[in-house]
């Protein structure tokens, strides 16, 4: 199985990646953690998985959305 949209190599945080732009794109709206209660980036409550994660993201220069999650609580409309 192929991906829909071919990858495209892209500069990000000053290092080039390749880059799934529909998924990139789908990654704000669709991720559990951008839309979850305990994401908190920056303060003393925020979700440790979520942090855990992020951490991976930076040490290898990553980006992914995540679709399941034990810790997920829903963001007030």
């Amino acid at each position: 199985m192929a991906m829909e949209k071919p990858a495209e190599a892209q500069t990000h945080f000053g290092n080039l990646v390749w880059v799934n732009t529909k998924m990139d794109a789908l990654r704000e709206s669709e991720c559990l953690c951008m839309n979850c209660e305990l994401f908190k980036p920056n303060t003393d409550g925020h979700c440790r998985i979520a942090a855990a994660g992020y951490a991976l993201c930076r040490l290898t220069n990553i980006s992914f959305a995540v679709t399941r999650c034990p810790a997920f609580i829903p963001k007030a409309p």
